[in-house]
């Protein structure tokens, strides 16, 4: 049972069947796609923590909240991104966050990408933006980050 048109009455509705085609030739597959092991990513490298490799925060910089956030860490990950991600504040005006220590870690060209900053008295957020230069330094060069302003970032920045 079907409707009309109009769905005024029930009605034994058959539809017609239209004509089948004849199959057409099978396709080239292409070409066979490269072969090896996938890439990897680097382990997370924290920020502050005087370990082999770590480097040091800059200037009046620590992590915000250690235990509540996660601390400042980068890494390199398998699509050749640096990835940067943590929670920090700043007792005055910080100069850089930090400089990743191996050129492996330097994108190609300065990047500047969009973070959150947040009061912890007011509890208001600030757009703000984070840089990595070609040298490798992380800064937030507003000079918004504080005692009682911290950033919560996660970026990825591509590296070629």
């Amino acid at each position: 049972m079907g409707k009309c048109n109009c769905g005024c009455f029930d009605q034994n509705i058959t539809l017609p069947t239209g004509a089948t085609g004849e199959t057409g030739p099978t396709g080239d597959p292409g070409a066979t796609g490269a072969t090896g092991p996938m890439p990897t990513e680097d382990n997370w490298i924290y920020v502050g923590t005087g370990l082999t490799g770590s480097p040091s925060f800059g200037n009046n910089v620590e992590n915000y909240a250690v235990g509540a956030y996660v601390p400042l860490r980068f890494k390199k990950d398998a699509f050749g991104y640096l990835v940067i991600e943590g929670s920090v504040m700043a007792f005055a005006a910080a100069a850089p966050l930090f400089t990743v220590p191996s050129s492996t870690y330097y994108p190609a060209y300065q990047h500047s990408v969009v973070i959150i900053l947040e009061n912890a008295v007011s509890g208001n957020l600030i757009v703000d933006y984070l840089t990595v230069t070609t040298a490798g330094v992380v800064s937030i060069p507003s000079g918004n980050l504080g005692r009682t302003t911290h950033a919560f970032i996660n970026v990825r920045i591509k590296l070629d």
